[in-house]
């Protein structure tokens, strides 16, 4: 591993670990309202018997949502984050 790319990790970490303690959480509650959001439109799909695609499409957004925010999270643990919260 490059080191340069291992410094901001061990940084965040020496800190006391508040800043990845932050970082997490802010993965949590955005993991909570994603799930809400996509709960309420799964519910609003099935009441209005929408065909089966726009359900596909429902889930097929919501699994991208979810790999931008883990690689987000990822890479900001090395200091390199696309998306600042």
């Amino acid at each position: 591993m490059n080191a340069s790319l291992l410094v901001p990790l061990l940084a965040e970490i020496s800190i006391g670990g508040s800043g990845m303690v932050h970082s997490l959480l802010v993965v949590l509650i955005i993991g909570i309202a994603c799930l809400l959001i996509w709960w309420v439109g799964k519910y609003f799909i099935g009441a209005l018997s929408a065909p089966a695609i726009a359900m596909t499409l429902w889930n097929g957004l919501f699994v991208l949502l979810a790999l931008i925010v883990a690689v987000n999270f990822l890479l900001s643990l090395v200091g390199y984050g696309f998306i600042r919260w």
